[in-house]
């Protein structure tokens, strides 16, 4: 697995592109996906090579975005979406030389019932902050409602302190966009409840960093070496 010093600047360019510019479709999305994973930045064991797919499911060809067939295996279970953003997140702190933890373990915790809870972050910024990391890292032209629970990923973390969360591909561009913009103060024009909704997750907030403020970063950092 490399670190962000053995990657390239070409390479570093397709991860901010991919960060900046939405695919038009999932066949390309997948294909940007796949590119990005064969830098090897990720730490996950990669397939002995890019092609060909396997689109037999149970004996028979189903539709699939990239061969025309439903529900290819491949296409589901690799170059996933959620591996990758971890991936970039812990590059954006390397570039910014921050002692960052990926994946630190379950957390548990004590819930209002008196129950054990348990929530599994991302990672852990080791500064004097203690700041957990969650990634959101949505692929472009997908379908689903996975979105529509981010504006809650806040009150999971209130018992663990203070949150940083990013949002990057179609979880910037695309969705809850109206959302991170209230919590980042972007917004001016706000009524009561959106100040209420503010005030309430910036509490656990540490801040919101978006997949072109991630760019931004890596690219700085390109230049720069």
């Amino acid at each position: 697995m490399k670190k962000l010093a053995e990657i390239s600047e070409k390479e570093i360019n397709l991860i901010c592109d991919y960060l900046c510019n939405p695919s038009k479709d999932q066949k390309t999305d997948h294909f940007r996906r796949e590119e990005l994973y064969w830098i090897n930045f990720i730490g996950k064991e990669l397939p002995k090579e890019k092609t060909p797919h396997d689109c037999e499911v149970n004996g028979k060809n189903k539709y699939c975005p990239i061969h025309g067939h439903k529900n290819c295996k491949d296409y589901l279970s690799k170059y996933l979406p959620g591996p990758l953003g971890e991936g970039i997140v812990k590059l954006y702190y390397e570039a910014l030389n921050i002692e960052y933890i990926p994946n630190p373990g379950e957390q548990r915790y004590i819930n209002k019932f008196g129950e054990e809870s348990k929530i599994r972050p991302d990672g852990l910024v080791n500064d004097s902050s203690k700041s957990w990391v969650e990634c959101k890292m949505r692929s472009y032209c997908s379908t689903g409602t996975a979105n529509e629970k981010i504006p809650s990923v806040p009150r999971k973390y209130k018992s663990l302190g203070n949150l940083t969360l990013f949002l990057l591909a179609d979880d910037e561009h695309l969705f809850n966009r109206e959302w991170s913009a209230i919590c980042r103060g972007d917004i001016k024009n706000m009524d009561e409840i959106d100040k209420l909704y503010m005030k309430a997750d910036n509490s656990i907030l540490k801040e919101i960093i978006y997949g072109t403020e991630v760019a931004k970063v890596l690219k700085n950092y390109s230049y720069s070496n």
